[in-house]
């Protein structure tokens, strides 16, 4: 499916900070959440049937937050064992 009216803004900043982070065994995350406009929903779901048979769900959004998240090491021994641990009681020095 061709999109005519995708816009995309550019990053802050320009890196390879995921790629680097799944070449070296990282399991990265995609996440997106829809925006909202005011009282007005942000997306618009519809089904596709065939013959009387649902093929497939759909969901359009015109405008999107899309959010990336290092859930750890993909050959990690428990793979429900997701994150970091975090310790907010030292600086890291």
């Amino acid at each position: 499916m061709r999109l005519q009216t995708v816009h995309t803004r550019r990053r802050e900043r320009i890196s390879s900070d995921e790629e680097e982070r799944r070449r070296s065994g990282f399991e990265i995350e995609t996440s997106f959440r829809f925006a909202t406009h005011g009282d007005r929903a942000g997306r618009i779901d519809a089904t596709a049937v065939v013959a009387g048979e649902l093929v497939t769900d759909l969901a359009y959004g015109d405008a999107a937050t899309i959010r990336l998240a290092n859930v750890g090491r993909r050959r990690r021994k428990d793979n429900n064992d997701r994150g970091f641990w975090l310790d907010p009681s030292r600086d890291g020095g």
